[in-house]
């Protein structure tokens, strides 16, 4: 399967969901005001855009991948025209080469999810603590370096093996934790975990559908982050097992906190999805 086929079922969710409930339009990209401040290099809370609904629902999108220094312009002015449009007529930009502008779409289709969430009366659980999930001497893979993550897992005795193709934060990551972590740039190389946590920017930049062609569909796999909140239906039949993302609680505060390039923490509730406990998109219209 390639990254279309994801975005082929998106697509038809999207529009499925829209006809049925009448899913409002774009109303606001919300970025930060300095784009490329400082504290992008570690600040987690400065790394994301949002996209809200007419309604007040609203979803978290990735913005950095490949961001270039002279075109913040121009990303602004993408911002600019989604306004007012229609989810469903942003799904054209699915076919975009430009990583900025799918990921402004995957905002609105994670906003439409919420939209449809709320609509149709279903809540996602509150996350659970990552070791929850962990047994004693089990090896955990990540795909994107979550580096807080990473050193407390290896504080509490477990090895951890980054996938990460830019080979400067690999020997970053080898020289931070010496012996409890290792990194690679080869997907083959996670066989050997036993759980693996994967960055949702996967879905931004296509790489979501090879990677997991190269895994086993017996490995656990948990997409996280807070750009993981599209439907599940098409993630849950590729064999993701998990989905770690955010919920907007207050979506005044996080407007607020994105636009200052402040922490949004306590604007959001987390949340665990589990393909066992999620009915599908049919059966919640249906229901």
């Amino acid at each position: 399967m390639s990254v279309k086929n994801i975005d082929h079922k998106l697509r038809e969710l999207v529009r499925t969901a829209t006809r049925h409930l009448n899913l409002p339009d774009v109303a606001e990209v919300v970025l930060p005001a300095h784009m490329l401040s400082a504290s992008e290099s570690d600040a987690k809370h400065d790394k994301f855009g949002l996209v809200v609904l007419e309604d007040g629902n609203a979803g978290f999108f990735y913005r950095l991948l490949n961001v270039q220094p002279d075109r913040v312009e121009d990303y602004r002015a993408m911002a600019e025209r989604a306004k007012g449009q229609s989810v469903v007529s942003l799904l054209e930009n699915l076919t975009s080469n430009d990583l900025f502008e799918r990921a402004i779409t995957y905002g609105a289709i994670n906003a439409a999810t919420a939209a449809t969430f709320q609509r149709t009366g279903f809540v996602p659980a509150e996350k659970k603590p990552t070791t929850d999930t962990l047994t004693s001497g089990c090896k955990v893979g990540m795909v994107g370096y979550f580096r807080e993550q990473a050193r407390q897992l290896v504080a509490r005795g477990y090895t951890v093996h980054v996938l990460e193709i830019n080979q400067a934060i690999v020997a970053d990551v080898c020289r931070e934790q010496p012996g409890g972590i290792s990194a690679s740039a080869d997907p083959e190389s996670l066989r050997q975990c036993d759980i693996v946590y994967c960055t949702a920017s996967t879905l931004i930049n296509g790489t979501l559908d090879s990677l997991l062609q190269a895994l086993d569909t017996n490995l656990h796999i948990e997409l996280v982050g807070p750009s993981a909140g599209c439907f599940p239906d098409p993630l849950f039949e590729r064999g993701i097992n998990v989905i770690g993302g955010s919920l907007i609680t207050d979506i005044n505060t996080a407007i607020d906190r994105i636009k200052q390039g402040k922490p949004w923490r306590n604007s959001v509730r987390k949340c665990t999805l589990e393909k066992g406990d999620y009915p599908g998109l049919p059966a919640l219209l249906k229901a």
